[in-house]
């Protein structure tokens, strides 16, 4: 059975320079310093430093960012929501 895209299954974050998100239906913005994810339940955004998309697959779903990850926030209508928030 396939998992239904749109939903985030799962976040991962690892050292800080590593960042893999299941659930994507696209990127919005993207450069080393800025990421916007699209998910069906809202905006993911991502702050950090020479990150770089190392892979992106649409058919299910995936990405993984490499880089200094600084911060991830999940947004609903221009809200921002935890647990995600910078991690300074």
């Amino acid at each position: 059975m396939e998992a239904s895209r749109g939903f985030i299954g799962c976040v991962t974050i690892k050292n800080r320079e590593l960042l893999e998100i299941d659930g994507i239906d696209s990127v919005s913005a993207f450069d080393e310093s800025f990421v916007a994810l699209n998910c069906s339940s809202g905006v993911i955004t991502v702050e950090g430093e020479d990150m770089k998309i190392e892979d992106l697959s649409k058919e299910k779903g995936n990405v993984r960012i490499v880089g200094k990850i600084n911060g991830v926030a999940f947004e609903v209508s221009g809200r921002r929501r935890g647990p995600f928030g910078l991690f300074s």
